[in-house]
């Protein structure tokens, strides 16, 4: 059984490839942490990151390494029960010191598993909270911060941060094949 809430981050990779894309995860950590680990969930393609590193740290790590395998990654803050009132008061909590003043935000809803029926429901919910919270607007174009929230059946991870520290393969591989 996997524990799902120890997890740093939560990562996609090609179908069929995760333990070769968990093994381009630890290559890049393992300087840093020789503990850290990954694991493949039950669901195509998702991997999670074990480390004793803080998950921003882990992701400032991984965007100095090349990935072949790896299509994102993402930060886990803390881990929840899939409940909605769990997640949003977890976003309302880690939302304290980033989500005040003049700042933006989207809210990222990925859902594997049954706690949910719609992903959109879990964002719209967040984003109505954190806007009767901090007084924030939600901008879906260009958001100063993302909430996260990754559901991986009966946990949800949650992270608040700026769109840099999501990694994602397209940032680095968008120039031109010619």
């Amino acid at each position: 059984m996997i524990k799902v809430e120890n997890a740093v981050a939560v990562a996609s990779a090609v179908v069929g490839k995760e333990e070769w894309a968990g093994i381009e995860l630890l290559d890049c950590i393992y300087p840093y942490d020789l503990n850290a680990k990954y694991a493949v969930t039950k669901y195509p393609g998702i991997l999670l990151l074990y480390s004793a590193l803080k998950p921003l740290d882990v992701i400032m790590l991984l965007k100095r390494c090349y990935f072949s395998l790896i299509f994102k990654v993402v930060p886990i803050e803390k881990w929840v029960k899939s409940v909605l009132n769990e997640i949003i008061e977890a976003c309302v909590n880690l939302g304290k010191g980033r989500l005040e003043g003049n700042v933006t935000f989207k809210v990222e809803c990925s859902k594997r598993g049954t706690a949910f029926k719609s992903k959109s429901k879990v964002e719209r919910e967040v984003a109505k909270q954190i806007v009767r919270n901090f007084n924030c607007e939600p901008s879906i174009k260009n958001p100063d911060y993302i909430v996260v929230v990754e559901i991986i059946d009966e946990y949800a991870g949650i992270s608040i941060v700026h769109k840099s520290m999501i990694w994602r393969r397209k940032d680095y591989f968008h120039l031109p094949l010619h």
